[in-house]
């Protein structure tokens, strides 16, 4: 619906030819009107020079004129609009004309604003449709609300902005956007759908282009770009994203959004990063490579921070070639699933609860870094984590132990006897220093983890108890030696009384009560003229009791359970 006219304001100067143009083809159409149409066509053929704001003179004009067709019903003409010319710069109001066509033009600014002219009884009922097909304009600036946007195969766009100035959002049915951009910014569009398809520039096939898209409400936003893209979502309600046919980009980055489904596909030449802040109600993220026989990372950097994804979430990252992933203050409670992820450097888990978590086919890289998080539900297949943990410098003793422990589950659950064993190694290597000797309660529990320790690397080393069975049984062999007084000094050297009693050397090392070593004190006894072990002085019996029931029964047994490390449970 049209406005009834209140105000006149000044005809706009310049553009003779133009206001001519509009006046020839207003007086037809109204003409037409009373016979057969009621839309009237105006085509601008001529140059628009300086800046000109073709809505007002169109509205005068009309005014003008209309007082000699009293039949004509403001309320269903229909005025379209054709620009087929260069321009300066170019002003439109957001309702009036009610269709705009700009087909391949040139021009340096175009500004569509809120109506601001008062010439007709009441507003129109719905904005403008605007179209731009094949056109070559620097600079586009849209600050009001429209029906629908359509713009096909732009050219050389520096800036591209389609934003509210006030808090009022601006809501339109759909939006397509096709083009050659340097910058495109979104500010408050409410939108069933918005198309973006950033083409590449022939005369610059480097060049980087940037799309900021904030505090909008869309159903979809579907992306294709031919360039290297830096992209950043902030404060908006989307529900679907579809970032599957881009070229190259720069950075991708999510904050602060309510996104409920989305889909990246990076790639053959790669993104550099991949960000995700303070989303919330998401419910399916896609993240997937292209098969390349790239030997580099596809993607250099993923971050996810500060989001909290719901039970019935789903997450799928496959197909990656990725230097750094990092995920800091992330509570999972729903699923994700890594496959074919290849970690170059750094795998950061801080501050989160990872949460049910599968890894198929995977390379996690060469560091892992925990901090404050739980990481117990992760499940790995063909897959293998970094023995090359890092913690804070800082870092409680208390929770390191629990992040080896948390390994310890995980290499559990995925029947990995040797990374669970060194896990537990860790864990009670970290536990070992909360201990203290100086407290009752933790002095007994220090003193055991030491000798495990020391023993045989709490279960991971054969070659400790070995050591062990050969330093201790031989002490303890001379030691009963000297004790019964096998030894000869001379001047100055010394000579054992009975080369017999060597050749009991390696009997000793085995508990006296195990055959075929209760022979072993038969000879010993011979040599030193006892009748039974009974006749032994207290000494020789001291030593033997310890070494054979306490010293070398407990180092066979660290023997045996190093070696069991590899045998089932």
């Amino acid at each position: 619906m049209i406005k009834i006219p209140v105000t006149i304001k000044k005809k706009p100067l310049g553009n003779f030819r133009v206001n001519r143009e509009i006046y020839s083809q207003l007086k037809k159409g109204l003409l037409d009107y009373e016979n057969t149409s009621s839309t009237i066509s105006i085509l601008i053929r001529n140059k628009i020079e300086n800046s000109y704001d073709i809505s007002r003179a169109i509205k005068e004009t009309y005014y003008k004129i209309k007082g000699h067709y009293p039949s004509v019903d403001n309320f269903k003409i229909k005025i379209h609009l054709q620009v087929a010319s260069s321009f300066d710069i170019l002003n439109i109001d957001n309702v009036f004309p009610q269709e705009v066509f700009f087909d391949k033009c040139t021009g340096k600014q175009l500004n569509v604003k809120t109506d601001s002219f008062t010439y007709f009884s009441q507003e129109l009922e719905n904005p403008i449709n605007l179209h731009l097909f094949q056109c070559n304009i620097e600079n586009i600036n849209i600050e009001s609300k429209l029906n629908i946007l359509n713009i096909n195969d732009l050219k050389d766009c520096n800036k591209f902005i389609f934003l509210s100035k006030n808090s009022t959002p601006i809501k339109m049915k759909f939006c397509v956007i096709s083009g050659n951009f340097n910058e495109i910014e979104i500010n408050q569009i409410f939108s069933e759908s918005i198309s973006l398809k950033i083409n590449k520039d022939n005369n610059d096939l480097k060049k980087e282009s940037v799309l900021k898209i904030e505090k909008s409400n869309l159903e979809n936003l579907i992306l294709e770009s031919e360039v290297n893209l830096s992209i950043e979502l902030n404060k908006n309600d989307i529900k679907k994203i579809d970032f599957s046919s881009l070229h190259q980009a720069k950075e991708i980055n999510f904050k602060e959004n309510n996104i409920n489904t989305l889909k990246i596909i990076i790639p053959k030449l790669g993104i550099d990063k991949v960000s995700l802040e303070e989303n919330i109600d998401l419910k399916h993220i896609t993240i997937r490579g292209l098969k390349s026989d790239r030997k580099d990372y596809n993607l250099n950097t993923l971050s996810i921070n500060n989001c909290s994804f719901s039970s019935d979430f789903i997450g799928s990252f496959s197909d990656l070639k990725v230097k750094r992933i990092s995920l800091n203050h992330l509570i999972n409670r729903g699923e994700i699933n890594f496959t074919n992820i290849e970690i170059e450097e750094l795998f950061e888990i801080k501050n989160s609860i990872i949460g049910k978590s599968i890894f198929l086919n995977s390379n996690t890289g060469k560091k892992l870094e925990l901090l404050d998080s739980n990481i117990e539900d992760i499940k790995l297949f063909s897959t293998d984590l970094s023995e090359d943990i890092s913690f804070n410098k800082n870092e409680d003793l208390k929770k390191i132990k629990d992040g080896y422990r948390q390994l310890k589950i995980i290499f559990d659950k995925s029947s990995n006897n040797e990374k669970a064993i060194f896990f537990r190694h860790k864990e009670l290597k970290t536990y070992y220093l909360t201990l203290s000797f100086f407290k009752r309660r933790q002095v007994l529990e220090k003193i055991t983890l030491l000798f495990n320790r020391y023993s045989n690397k709490h279960t991971l080393n054969w070659g400790y108890p070995i050591f062990w069975i050969f330093i201790v049984g031989t002490i303890t062999f001379f030691s009963f030696l000297f004790s019964l007084n096998a030894f000869e000094f001379y001047e100055g050297k010394v000579f054992i009384v009975d080369s017999r009693i060597y050749s009991s050397y390696f009997d000793w090392f085995i508990p006296s009560y195990l055959y075929p070593t209760k022979a072993k004190f038969n000879l010993l006894l011979d040599c030193f003229n006892y009748s039974d072990f009974s006749a032994l002085p207290f000494a020789s019996k001291a030593i033997t009791i310890i070494n054979d029931t306490l010293l070398m029964p407990y180092l066979i047994y660290q023997f045996i359970a190093a070696f069991r490390r590899h045998g089932s449970k």
